[in-house]
């Protein structure tokens, strides 16, 4: 098409053959041209019907919903689930502001248990205008077993959402997760006022490597007294924990049952 649109378009040859040609190429291109109008109107008759019936198909048509995030009313709340973990945060942000919320999703690191759960919430004067979906069944957690979060249609504020997706290799953890907690290496496990040196088989035999810190360093290093007892710990990376430490038992421990019912 390019070949003969230049051949038509030069200057006028002052030979007859020359014009020959030209008159020649004019009639080629009229044909072709009428030959592509036959194949490329019906196409685009077939493409448009596609679209009407397959939105968004073929780019025609209204655009596909988004994967980002599950976004549906039910009476006076929007349900929202987040379909994707590694979307483009400025995609949560216009789903959501495009039905009027002012609302921040922000997706961090955590453990394999807390991917998908909404973890936090801020932005609201008493903390109660957005609230979680619990997954069905019991739960164990402090904190609960969210699986969504439930935002009212007139909502006016700012919020802050905090979504766990699954940490990369070698990858700090955004919130972390206690070290029994469900799903954790410790997860009934009795190491709560036990010796450091009865700890340390514990997490070696679980693939556990852990930095220590205490009220008295109140910083993390890579080993404590022998004799020191074991208060908590937490997880801050796949197989990385942080165990609080102390001279002297908790005179005060976390109950046994905290994390591991089954102990009852």
């Amino acid at each position: 098409m390019e070949l003969l649109e230049e051949i038509v378009s030069g200057p006028a040859p002052a030979c007859g053959h020359r014009d020959r040609l030209r008159h020649m190429a004019r009639r080629a291109l009229r044909n072709v041209r009428l030959r592509l109008a036959a194949v490329v109107l019906p196409l685009a008759a077939v493409l448009l019907a596609v679209s009407w019936l397959v939105p968004g198909a073929a780019g025609l048509g209204p655009a596909p919903a988004s994967a980002a995030l599950d976004i549906r009313r039910e009476g006076g709340h929007y349900v929202v689930m987040v379909r994707d973990l590694f979307a483009d945060p400025a995609t949560y942000q216009r789903e959501l502001r495009q039905r009027g919320l002012d609302v921040e999703v922000r997706i961090v690191p955590t453990a394999a248990t807390s991917v998908g759960r909404p973890l936090y919430f801020d932005g609201t004067r008493d903390h109660s205008a957005i609230t979680t979906i619990e997954a069905p069944g019991e739960c164990v957690r402090f904190a609960g077993c969210p699986i969504g979060f439930r935002i009212p249609v007139g909502f006016h504020g700012h919020a802050i959402v905090l979504i766990g997706r699954a940490a990369r290799p070698g990858e700090r953890y955004g919130i972390l997760e206690a070290v029994d907690a469900e799903g954790e290496p410790f997860h009934c496990v009795d190491y709560v006022n036990k010796t450091v040196a009865e700890v340390l088989p514990l997490l070696r035999e679980r693939g556990v490597r852990a930095k220590f810190t205490s009220y008295v360093t109140k910083s993390a290093r890579p080993s404590a007294p022998a004799s020191w007892y074991v208060y908590e710990g937490v997880m801050v990376a796949d197989g990385q924990a942080l165990m609080l430490v102390n001279p002297t038992p908790n005179p005060q421990p976390r109950p046994r049952d905290a994390f591991c019912p089954e102990r009852r």
